[in-house]
């Protein structure tokens, strides 16, 4: 189901924050990353899931940004007065919410052209231009300030255009799920893979050092997704995410 799905991201995104909040300890061994890689696409497929059936897609793109900006705020203050807490001087700086935000952006705006409704191609690409418009009219400090705030931009957000291009092929595929995992395994591997392949230096050093690519196992778990929404507090995803980052970050700071 797809609460399953979900569980299986939670683990596997724990395990990556472990790794990422403590690898400084050498305690913590490199495959909770890698095993990490499966929870943002999960997350994502369920994202395009959660789209394409919500009832209310003003009040899904709310809840998204609320945590999206949060978020934002919070990384932001704690960058300017706790960069300190840490000897590697490290602050969070997770914000995968900023992403899914501008996908739903992006995918209702999608949704709209199919159905020839033209102010569609507003939401589509208001959230490449603005980045660019605020760039130009405003200093660069107060422009990088909003869009780690309150105006999330594909050219900095967590995963960046890739993960939202992959987020767009999910949603398009989504009626065939052959399909549907092809496109995903061919863009992960074309997007991560490929550019590894053409760097020099030895592949197997460069597979296992930029190990990105490795979310296209991601394809395993979601090909047994039966389709059914299954049983979850609706807020303990929304609620975890954020907590569990703050909370492995002040334990990082305190040890």
């Amino acid at each position: 189901t797809e609460t399953g799905l979900k569980w299986i991201a939670l683990v596997s995104m724990l395990l990556d924050h472990i790794h990422y909040f403590f690898g400084f300890t050498g305690m913590i061994p490199e495959w909770f990353s890698m095993v990490g890689r499966l929870g943002a696409p999960l997350f994502l497929f369920c994202l395009v899931e959660g789209f394409t059936h919500t009832r209310c897609y003003k009040k899904y793109l709310l809840r998204v940004y609320a945590v999206a900006v949060g978020m934002g705020i919070t990384n932001t203050l704690l960058r300017q007065v706790a960069g300190g807490f840490r000897p590697d001087g490290l602050t969070p700086t997770n914000g995968i919410c900023a992403t899914f935000f501008l996908l739903l952006l992006i995918l209702q705006g999608l949704k709209l052209v199919q159905e020839r409704r033209w102010i569609g191609i507003v939401p589509v690409t208001v959230p490449f231009v603005l980045p660019t418009l605020l760039e130009t009219v405003l200093p660069a400090e107060v422009a990088s300030l909003l869009t780690g705030t309150l105006l999330p931009s594909p050219y900095t957000c967590e995963g960046g255009i890739e993960f939202i291009m992959i987020g767009v092929l999910l949603y398009f595929f989504r009626r065939d799920k052959k399909t549907q995992l092809t496109a995903y395994v061919v863009a992960t591997l074309a997007l991560y893979l490929t550019p590894i392949l053409l760097l020099n230096g030895s592949p197997v050093t460069l597979l296992f050092t930029y190990y990105q690519w490795l979310m296209v196992f991601a394809a395993v778990p979601l090909s047994m997704y039966n389709g059914e929404r299954g049983n979850a507090p609706r807020w303990l995803f929304y609620w975890f995410y954020p907590l569990h980052v703050y909370f492995l970050w002040a334990l990082g700071a305190f040890l």
